[in-house]
């Protein structure tokens, strides 16, 4: 039963080295995802729906290099470049990253914060009144 097994690996590791595609070796892959969004609505539909975010990404990512291989879902893009391909000598924003965060909205953050002082006046006030 185990020589069967590994005659059966063999095997499929022989056609896998013969289905090799040429186009492919000597390239390298990335990932780059969109985990922050601007409003629930952007949770939903993903980052990348935005076209104006999908082409500011697209262009960075070019400018290293990189070239688009397609696009997974609205929170997911798959990059392609070739090894040999030298990167710019000092490049805007690193090379392999895998994440980006400018899709942040501020004013969730000012209003979060306007909210939090509102609750610690008030908690302040009830301790100075009871």
């Amino acid at each position: 039963m185990d020589l069967y097994l590994l005659q059966k690996l063999n095997q499929i590791k022989e056609t896998q080295d013969e289905n090799l595609d040429p186009i492919e070796i000597g390239y390298e892959y990335k990932v780059v995802r969109n985990f922050y969004t601007t409003t629930f609505l952007d949770n939903l539909s993903g980052g990348f729906s935005d076209v104006s975010l999908f082409e500011k990404t697209v262009k960075e990512e070019e400018s290293n290099g990189w070239e688009l291989l397609r696009k997974i879902d609205n929170n997911r893009l798959k990059f392609k470049r070739k090894l040999n391909t030298p990167f710019p000598p000092y490049p805007n924003i690193n090379p392999y990253r895998t994440t980006i965060n400018y899709n942040v909205n501020k004013n969730v953050w000012l209003i979060s914060l306007a909210l939090l002082i509102v609750v610690f006046v008030f908690a302040f006030f009830l301790y100075l009144y009871s």
